[in-house]
Order: structure tokens, then sequence, then C-alpha cells
């Protein structure tokens, strides 16, 4: 038995969910998931458990997160990045 790579489940798994609840709600899944809609409201759209969406979201992409700094606190930071200090 072979195991598929993580971008080949995830084809699979889009595929399966498309031929079930069709393209339409497959977009609609993947617009919520980019929207970062908590787990529960899809669960209860999608009418299936939390532990489904979960499994979904884990699957078909990865979840990145991202901090940006207020524009007020970059005289502290400086044009070089973290550690530097403007002058």
């Amino acid at each position: 038995m072979t195991t598929k790579s993580p971008g080949e489940a995830a084809k699979t798994i889009a595929e399966n969910f498309i031929d079930a609840h069709g393209r339409p709600r497959f977009l609609r899944l993947i617009e919520m998931f980019r929207n970062n809609e908590p787990g529960p409201k899809i669960a209860f759209e999608f009418k299936v458990s939390r532990q489904r969406v979960h499994q979904w979201k884990c699957h078909l992409g990865q979840e990145r997160v991202t901090f940006i700094p207020w524009p007020e606190i970059e005289p502290f930071i400086g044009v070089g990045g973290v550690g530097r200090r403007a002058v």
C-alpha cells in the first residue's frame, strides 16, 4: 500500500466532496475557510460535525497566520526589520 502525498490526498477529498455536494458547495466551503469562519458555523451550514470540518480543513490546505505590526511601531522596528531602530 502506498501513501498519498498531502496534495494527492487533498485532490481525492475535493473530488469526493464535489461528487457528494457539488462544486458550488465546495467553493462555499473554501470561501468559508479563507474567511476564517468558525468551525461550528461551517458545521451548521454543511450539517456535519465540527470534527468533519476540522478534517476537511486539515486535508484541503494549510492555515497560516501572519503578524503585521501596527504602523505606529514601525519607527521602533526600523527599515531592516526587528531589532533595528530608526534614528
